[in-house]
């Protein structure tokens, strides 16, 4: 039985990575670091089971060293599948796809159901799929727990770009403000899958300053947004 200071702490990699924001069509824009959706989906596959109702924290952070602009055929598609050729020329246009660029992402997973991160820890060293954080392919760089405990912050320049959760964000005194989003995170119901419920996130860039508050961090010194 492990103690309740226990955090599962993870790192991925992905040469190429793109999250879809939620109302882009024609055009497609990417959120700046993989959604909770996005990495609960990843921990998941990696254990070769479907989620079944289990709720914990993620933390969200990571880097990217760059982004591109990629372009791909793009073709409107009719349900009845009757179309002639015609039409399918005059319905294909290019869609501009921003990619980042050598992502890595630090993940925290805290949970008071210990089977739960005994799962995800076996799932991440010996995947049962293909892991993947969207479309690409994406490898497990280290994964292990670590002890945790609270500390009052003073000062604070993040060390990631960071999802932080919107309670959090707004019991620090002072600080960056930071980007808000509304991100999608645990389904509604087991039966109806993609039902997400969205909860409020502030993005925050490496160097953003956070002082008079207090925040979870694991025993390297990171700081821990759950």
């Amino acid at each position: 039985m492990r103690s309740n200071n226990k955090l599962l702490k993870f790192k991925l990699f992905s040469r190429f990575a793109y999250f879809r924001t939620r109302f882009s069509f024609k055009g497609i824009d990417t959120y700046p670091l993989p959604t909770p959706s996005t990495v609960i989906g990843l921990l998941y596959n990696a254990c070769g089971r479907k989620w079944n109702g289990e709720v914990f924290g993620i933390s969200i952070q990571g880097y990217f060293e760059n982004s591109m602009e990629d372009f791909r055929w793009h073709r409107v598609v009719e349900f009845d599948g009757k179309r002639s050729k015609e039409k399918d020329e005059k319905d294909k246009y290019v869609l501009h796809l921003p990619l980042l660029i050598n992502l890595e992402v630090l993940i925290h997973i805290k949970s008071l159901n210990t089977d739960t991160l005994e799962y995800f820890l076996d799932g991440l060293v010996k995947p049962k799929n293909f892991l993947r954080l969207g479309e690409f392919p994406t490898i497990v760089l280290e994964a292990k727990y670590v002890e945790c405990d609270s500390r009052e912050v003073e000062f604070l320049l993040l060390p990631y770009d960071a999802w932080v959760p919107e309670d959090i964000n707004k019991s620090f005194t002072r600080g960056s403000k930071g980007i808000y989003f509304k991100l999608p995170t645990f389904w509604f119901d087991v039966s109806k899958p993609r039902d997400f419920i969205y909860r409020g996130y502030y993005y925050h860039t490496k160097g953003s300053l956070f002082h008079g508050g207090s925040l979870l961090y694991d025993e390297e010194g990171m700081p821990v947004w759950v």
